[in-house]
């Protein structure tokens, strides 16, 4: 079966296995409530409709203002 992001994150969603899909060497050098920031800036990346998703440059300021609190 073929899947893409959108399909894969409502199936993630509705498995409520977001902290999973993570990769645990990027996990492992957040706290558990970055990793849900994370996980939420990569979320609003793969809306279904495009004109939600948020543009790049809020997502590099997102992560950039994670990165600076950490």
């Amino acid at each position: 079966m073929e899947m893409n992001l959108v399909h894969f994150k409502f199936c993630i969603e509705e498995k409520k296995l977001f902290l999973n899909v993570l990769d645990p060497f990027v996990a492992q050098d957040l706290h558990r409530e970055d990793n849900i920031i994370v996980l939420r800036i990569a979320s609003a990346c793969v809306q279904p409709n495009p004109e939600t998703r948020p543009s790049l440059r809020h997502v590099a300021d997102a992560l950039e203002r994670l990165n600076n609190q950490s």
